[in-house]
């Protein structure tokens, strides 16, 4: 098992996620290598004064002091300075740290996307309500505060479709669905008297789906999509 391919990739990739690090105290618990720094590093812990500090706070002083920050009872010299060092290095490469500076990168990147998305839409909603002879500021009204969220699902080649049970056509409970196909492989259908018909992904382009509330709110003028997957 050791020299298991699966257990190797595991071992390269797994990481550790602490949240902002307010509830982790950076002597006393194992979140980093899954070691206590109190018990490997007994000689430092002995002399640190805020020995049930967090992870949050130590963080937050590296960020503004430009290093990792200890206060010790006193300065001393010899073999705690290599003690430092040897904790400093293995901070580096501390899993839980990597995956927080990595998690706030995508979420910055997932929160101005998620404010462009809610701006295009708000824009294909007052569009539709001139097409209606609504004025737009109405059917900002009733969209503008509501709830968004945002999908990123995966679909694999299928090795054995044959096996596989497919979802029934449905429809989003939402106003809109704003999707992004990032390649062109086809796999979304729509339903159309009766029949399943493929949507042919288009490079730089979004589908727009028209959901059960939007239906609902223009008395049937807009008819929801209803659609299904196909197996790749």
């Amino acid at each position: 098992m050791s020299d298991s391919p699966l257990l190797q990739f595991y071992i390269n990739n797994w990481q550790l996620k602490v949240g902002d690090g307010s509830r982790v105290r950076f002597w006393l618990d194992k979140w980093c290598h899954a070691t206590c720094f109190k018990e490997e590093y007994s000689g430092l812990f002995s002399l640190i004064l805020d020995n049930e500090v967090s992870l949050r706070t130590m963080y937050e002083r590296k960020e503004t002091a430009g290093d990792w920050v200890f206060n010790f009872r006193r300065k001393f010299y010899g073999w705690k300075d290599c003690e430092v060092t040897r904790l400093k290095n293995l901070l580096g490469a501390a899993p839980a740290l990597v995956a927080n500076q990595v998690d706030k990168a995508v979420r910055d990147s997932i929160e101005a996307y998620s404010a462009e998305l809610k701006s295009l839409a708000m824009k294909l909603l007052e569009s539709m309500a001139k097409a209606l002879n609504m004025k737009g500021e109405e059917m900002r009204e009733l969209f503008e505060e509501g709830m968004q969220s945002m999908r990123m699902n995966y679909y694999p080649p299928c090795p054995q479709p044959e096996l596989v049970i497919r979802l029934t056509p449905h429809s989003d409970p939402v106003g809109l669905t704003i999707l992004l196909q990032i390649n062109e492989m086809k796999g979304l259908q729509i339903k159309k008297d009766g029949m399943s018909i493929p949507i042919k992904p288009l490079p730089n382009a979004f589908i727009v789906n028209i959901g059960d509330i939007l239906e609902t709110v223009t008395n049937g003028i807009y008819e929801l999509n209803s659609y299904d997957k196909s197996l790749n």
